[in-house]
């Protein structure tokens, strides 16, 4: 009498976007073209982006309300944001479980931070972390390597949150396709 539904999931319109490419949540290709005629981005990620292209984001984001992840790293090498903002895009538009992290998630970190910093290593996010006196760590989205132990995961979601603001939140989760064993972006204000 009753058959069962199936819960169509609402994949999320993501796009990544670095200096020479643009990489969308399905795993195709774009132009920047692409980018600017469509207004109806979830989220973009944009890292090792020129000024010139900062700025045509950034008038992106102010006419059409489209909400951009502007990623850096402590040094000059960019290539860490490229990893941690290629596996945000593939944990946000896959189905791995748990499936615990959201576009939610990253725009609210966005909304909270005025800089968010990308780290491919956990000890150089912590040592990071605790030499960092300007500015406040608000919060964070780690993505750990499922051959991680639960205790090694434990320990350092713990040491993260510990060097955080007492408001500071990390949304934590695992995410199988790693070459670094760690991806995680924190916000700084």
């Amino acid at each position: 009498m009753f058959e069962p539904t199936e819960l169509q999931r609402c994949q999320p319109k993501l796009a990544l976007v670095t200096a020479t490419a643009v990489r969308l949540s399905d795993g195709s290709s774009a132009n920047w073209r692409a980018i600017e005629s469509d207004s109806c981005w979830d989220l973009i990620l944009a890292c090792g982006l020129s000024q010139r292209q900062h700025q045509k984001l950034a008038e992106l984001t102010e006419l059409q309300g489209v909400c951009v992840a502007n990623i850096e790293t402590p040094t000059a090498d960019s290539q860490a944001a490229v990893n941690v903002a290629e596996h945000l895009l593939g944990k946000l538009s896959s189905r791995t479980m748990p499936n615990n992290l959201g576009v939610a998630d990253i725009r609210n970190l966005i909304f909270q931070a005025a800089k968010l910093i990308a780290f491919d290593d956990m000890s150089e996010a912590l040592a990071y972390l605790r030499s960092n006196t300007s500015t406040i760590c608000v919060g964070g989205i780690y993505l750990a390597d499922v051959s991680l132990s639960l205790s090694t995961y434990e320990q350092r979601c713990q040491q993260l949150i510990s060097l955080m603001s007492d408001a500071g939140y990390l949304c934590s989760t695992f995410y199988p396709h790693h070459n670094r064993g760690c991806s995680l972006l924190l916000g700084f204000r």
